[in-house]
């Protein structure tokens, strides 16, 4: 039978509610055990900068920021689907009970993803809409003695670096590496986000922002990261399609997406070969794909999306993926992009030589099938 999850109607029932956990917790000695367990879960170093992104991601913010300071980090976002309520603060504030479990559209569904904060932090902050609240004990709502900052609209999170096993120093030196290190593909395959700013310490101020549809093209993405006076602009051929997978008797539609990089020389657009492709859900993973453009879907992984499952779901997944690089051959040959760049980024069996079982030679099998059934 499936447990019935508590409907809480007040903040002060959930913060009741949190307050016996965490002490029945202490008292068994669990509780220094499981904060280890939850903060050492990911291994990269402020993994929770992906997180935040998820989460603005899933309430449909097209703007996000980051700010960087001594003692604290600041995010902020203004997403459109709504301001916090009392079912998110009891899902930030619990183990395993995301409120976005459920949804296939939504990309973080593990109900831990954010407890990577408390790595750097021991009381976040979190204003938005009608709440102002910080958390303690991690798993404990607190709304006494806390700013009345919220807006209507925007979500903003506050970490201080109070964190004794990690000191401000070091915060701001993993937190602003992992700032610096964001690419084209940390907003590539996100929907709703059109623009991630962020402010460093030392005043330094950048932004990466996506542009669609350049030269009237609807799949031709332009991405330009602009670090204080630096610029840096990339462009992207986008292709995406549904793929309907049964849960619990249930048809989802769940979106894959692959993306070639496209480079531009005297006004004229090609497919750039010269691009080591990533494994993507949503955000990159650390999986070898061996092959020369980008994938993305909601595959099913280890929390940390360090480890892509081998499961009925996901070879669903890959088997559409290949279908839409199929499918994508088609548009690029209609924009008189299929040329000898163009097929250079395909793939072949050189590429699967030493990994010949590779779950994303799928691909190279449809492709190749398209051309011998064209022949």
């Amino acid at each position: 039978m499936d447990e019935q999850k508590k409907i809480y109607t007040s903040f002060q029932e959930l913060k009741s509610d949190c307050i016996k956990f965490v002490e029945a917790s202490k008292n068994r000695g669990a509780y220094k055990g499981l904060k280890k367990l939850l903060t050492e879960l990911y291994p990269d170093k402020a993994h929770f900068i992906y997180e935040l992104l998820q989460n603005a991601e899933d309430q449909q913010a097209d703007e996000v920021y980051f700010e960087v300071q001594n003692d604290k980090f600041i995010f902020k976002h203004n997403g459109k689907k709504r301001d916090f309520n009392l079912e998110d603060i009891d899902s930030i504030t619990n183990i395993g009970n995301s409120t976005k479990k459920d949804d296939p559209t939504s990309i973080g569904k593990f109900g831990v993803g954010f407890k990577a904060v408390y790595a750097y932090t021991n009381t976040p902050e979190i204003h938005s809409g009608k709440y102002n609240f910080k958390i303690i004990d991690m798993l404990i709502p607190e709304d006494a003695n806390v700013e009345q900052t919220s807006v209507t609209g925007e979500t903003e999170f506050i970490f201080p670096f109070d964190n004794p096993s990690k000191s401000p120093s070091v915060a701001v030196s993993e937190i602003e590496s992992t700032l610096n290190a964001l690419d084209e593909t940390a907003i590539l395959f996100l929907r709703y986000i059109k623009s991630i700013k962020f402010k460093l310490l030392n005043g330094f101020e950048g932004e990466i922002f996506i542009t669609p549809n350049i030269s009237n093209i609807k799949y031709l993405y332009s991405i330009t990261i602009k670090i204080t006076d630096e610029i840096r602009e990339t462009l992207w051929a986008k292709f995406d399609n549904k793929c309907p997978i049964f849960v619990d008797g249930k048809k989802n539609d769940y979106i894959v997406s692959m993306s070639y990089k496209i480079k531009k020389e005297d006004e004229k657009y090609s497919v750039d070969s010269d691009l080591e492709g990533k494994v993507c859900i949503y955000f990159p993973t650390d999986q070898e794909s061996r092959l020369r453009f980008h994938i993305n879907a909601p595959f099913a992984s280890t929390v940390a999306r360090d480890n892509i499952q081998d499961c009925d779901e996901n070879e669903k997944l890959l088997d559409a993926l290949a279908d839409l690089a199929v499918a994508s051959l088609y548009d690029l040959k209609k924009y008189k992009l299929l040329d000898y760049n163009a097929y250079e980024t395909l793939p072949n069996e050189k590429d699967f030589t030493d990994a010949p079982n590779s779950k994303y030679k799928i691909i190279l099998n449809k492709i190749t099938e398209e051309f011998e059934n064209a022949a």
